[in-house]
């Protein structure tokens, strides 16, 4: 739990840094890299589900503000529906999140790309209340692009999403990763294991794991 906390803390600065070389492509893809693994951490969902997931499966599950999430204050809860369809199991799940930025950083560039009036240029904490007040007018605009692509088409490649957890996971200072054998999937093993480790019983654990 503790590497997890130190990873979670480098993701928010890894997204949010520019790139060295100033290309937009590859900050936007750092970006939503960073961002997938975040989601990933807090969810346990799968590469290929996440890979699949549209912003017509994401909903505002309860906007009331200042919802506690164990030592944290989120602003927003999200209600996540992962279609059967996209499922390894072929059974359709839903669970709600409370969002830590990844999903309004997201949005942001979903937001970015269709040239939203009125969005900021630059994105801030602050921009979040904008984005909550026009989050049902931006999903319609996206309802069915991709939520982890450049162009809402194309979803970012696995070798993009293992590059920068590479990253991430350098600089969080853990380990022997790789002796460990600590990939991206890992973050699915340690939401089960913390789940089933925390008294939740196991059929319960299994319909939030999609398993």
């Amino acid at each position: 739990k503790e590497e997890l906390q130190r990873i979670r803390g480098v993701l928010h600065s890894y997204a949010n840094e520019p790139a060295q070389d100033n290309n937009e492509k590859n900050n936007a893809t750092k970006t939503i890299c960073s961002h997938f693994h975040g989601i990933a951490m807090l969810t346990g969902m799968r590469r290929g589900e996440l890979l699949q997931l549209q912003w017509k499966h994401v909903s505002i599950g309860d906007d009331t503000h200042e919802i506690r999430a164990g030592s944290r204050i989120v602003d927003t809860l999200f209600k996540i529906t992962v279609p059967g369809a996209i499922s390894k199991v072929r059974r359709t799940r839903q669970f709600m999140v409370g969002d830590d930025e990844y999903v309004y950083g997201l949005l942001y560039l979903a937001a970015k790309r269709i040239k939203m009036v009125g969005l900021p240029k630059v994105y801030t904490p602050k921009v979040d209340a904008y984005l909550r007040k026009n989050f049902d007018a931006i999903r319609k605009l996206v309802s069915d692009q991709l939520i982890f692509s450049l162009d809402g088409e194309t979803a970012v490649s696995p070798r993009a999403l293992y590059i920068h957890f590479e990253h991430v996971v350098e600089l969080a200072g853990i380990e022997d990763a790789v002796g460990r054998g600590i990939v991206p999937y890992s973050f699915r093993h340690s939401f089960i294991t913390h789940k089933v480790n925390s008294g939740i019983d196991l059929a319960s654990v299994a319909e939030m794991a999609g398993t």
